[in-house]
């Protein structure tokens, strides 16, 4: 018998989860849930993200919100402001 990483609890857990998360986000993406389930089938939380991103309050920000903000960065990186780069420190950096 050929045991996984996950088992059957876990696997039913992170998938009612996943649903949970489908129907409070809103309108996504066929994108975003394809990159969604790449990184919510192999066993993590759709409340976090591979960025380590977190929001205001310090937690994880959830998976679409931190897709959204990486993929924004990418496309319009003038509209953040990193600080002085040869300052040492992240304190100058603002979203």
């Amino acid at each position: 018998m050929k045991t996984t990483i996950l088992d059957s609890a876990p696997k039913e857990f992170l998938r009612n989860e996943s649903k949970n998360y489908l129907e409070a986000a809103g309108p996504i993406t066929a994108e975003e849930l394809e990159e969604l389930g790449a990184w919510a089938d192999p066993g993590n939380s759709p409340y976090d993200n591979p960025y380590f991103l977190c929001g205001e309050s310090g937690n994880p920000m959830d998976f679409i919100n931190a897709l959204r903000i990486t993929n924004d960065m990418c496309e319009h990186p003038s509209n953040y402001s990193w600080g002085d780069p040869t300052a040492g420190d992240n304190d100058n950096i603002r979203f």
